[in-house]
């Protein structure tokens, strides 16, 4: 899916995207972090607008084709009011960017408390010493998590590990030294957080140009939060 600059959007907003349909498709979606505000377009019906949930793992979704889709991926534990969202985007014209980052704007938000949060949990390898580096009790870093995110510290910091080893392992190095370089134990460790995440082998994924490419596009632990 093509990236397009955020420029002129509200700072809640990670990349704007789109993606046209050629053949018929069956995607992979992998988890990065994010939500994202989509809207689907298929061959003469109405745009359907909706708000991606928070992957915790790698789904699939089917394409006819001639589908089209307009998305705004959102920053790591960004505040949505849904329901508000989707009801004022279901009158805009779809191409209408401008009008749909006023209404990001009114209907999204960052807490400055969680960001940082999420930026340290990107960078250490335990919970312990998330909980070290902000000053916080084990029950508060849990609380802001679940309350901001629905997921727990573990959860990021083990999606930022795999984040991090998808986007190295379109390398020459080996395997077992990828492991190694991202905090895994062992490459038999790598090999399971990859089937857990991706539902792919880490040498699958080597072999898949889209897999690849998709790894590198914008989300948690791969772009400033």
């Amino acid at each position: 899916m093509a990236n397009d600059a955020a420029d002129r959007l509200p700072d809640t907003v990670l990349a704007a995207w789109q993606h046209a349909v050629a053949a018929a498709e069956l995607s992979p979606v992998l988890p990065d972090g994010c939500q994202d505000l989509i809207c689907r377009i298929d061959a003469g019906q109405p745009p359907h607008w909706f708000v991606s949930p928070l992957a915790t793992g790698t789904d699939h979704v089917a394409s006819p084709p001639g589908s089209r889709y307009l998305g705004f991926r959102l920053h790591p534990g960004t505040r949505i009011d849904a329901t508000s969202l989707l009801a004022a985007v279901a009158t805009r014209a779809p191409d209408a960017r401008n009008e749909i980052g006023n209404l990001l704007a009114d209907f999204t938000g960052r807490d400055p408390a969680t960001q940082e949060i999420l930026a340290t949990l990107a960078e250490v390898t335990t919970p312990a010493a998330a909980r070290q580096r902000l000053g916080i009790r084990e029950r508060t870093l849990e609380r802001l998590c679940r309350r901001d995110t629905g997921q727990t510290a573990g959860f990021w910091i083990a999606l930022a590990r795999v984040r991090r080893a998808a986007v190295t392992i379109d390398s020459e190095l080996p395997l077992a030294d990828i492991a190694d370089l991202c905090g895994y134990a062992d490459q038999a460790h790598l090999n399971r957080a990859f089937r857990r995440w991706f539902a792919a082998s880490p040498a699958q994924f080597r072999r898949s140009p889209q897999l690849l490419s998709l790894a590198r596009a914008s989300g948690f632990a791969t772009d400033p939060i």
